[in-house]
């Protein structure tokens, strides 16, 4: 009995310290420049946080935010995806010794700045589940990953590569 309370008490220390140590990330569709100009706004005027690092080139910020008994220290990192065509940026926040839902709500206040400042984003490619991807996959492929033909379609092709079939079989 009292192994098992133990078990039980060792299991619910490392669930909590395990969600303390998360890194929330998401898609925002807004360029670089203003998406960067924005957190460093919001990280030093908003929140009163004092940046220790920043390097625009790489998209990332060490900062230190005062708390009412202690500082705690996070990381921001804004990583470019995408092509030419479609860029993309991913805002990834750790927040040390705190709770992914902390992270969360710093990603949700830069998403409500970024739209106060900037306005509605830019199209951003909704993020597909697995299930999704491979239903919209099978869709657009068909079974066996063959795209579907309608009815009629490259008939002559496959007439034409059957003659020359018939012609390679008479040439041997």
């Amino acid at each position: 009995m009292r192994a098992s309370l133990c078990a039980m008490v060792f299991l619910c220390v490392a669930a909590f310290s395990l969600s303390a140590e998360a890194r929330s990330e998401r898609p925002v569709g807004w360029r670089f420049s203003q998406v960067w100009a924005t957190s460093v706004r919001l990280l030093r005027v908003d929140m009163k946080c004092s940046i220790v690092e920043k390097d625009k080139d790489t998209g990332y910020l060490l900062f230190d935010c005062p708390n009412a008994t202690k500082s705690s220290m996070g990381s921001l990192e804004l990583v470019r995806g995408g092509d030419l065509s479609t860029p993309t940026i991913k805002a990834s926040v750790h927040m040390d010794k705190k709770p992914s839902y902390v992270e969360q709500h710093f990603l949700d206040k830069l998403e409500r700045k970024l739209k106060a400042d900037y306005g509605e984003p830019l199209a951003v490619a909704p993020m597909a589940t697995t299930k999704e991807a491979s239903k919209k996959g099978q869709a657009e492929s068909g079974p066996g990953g063959v795209p579907p033909q309608s009815k009629g379609e490259n008939e002559d092709d496959l007439e034409v590569d059957e003659k020359d079939l018939e012609d390679a079989n008479q040439e041997k």
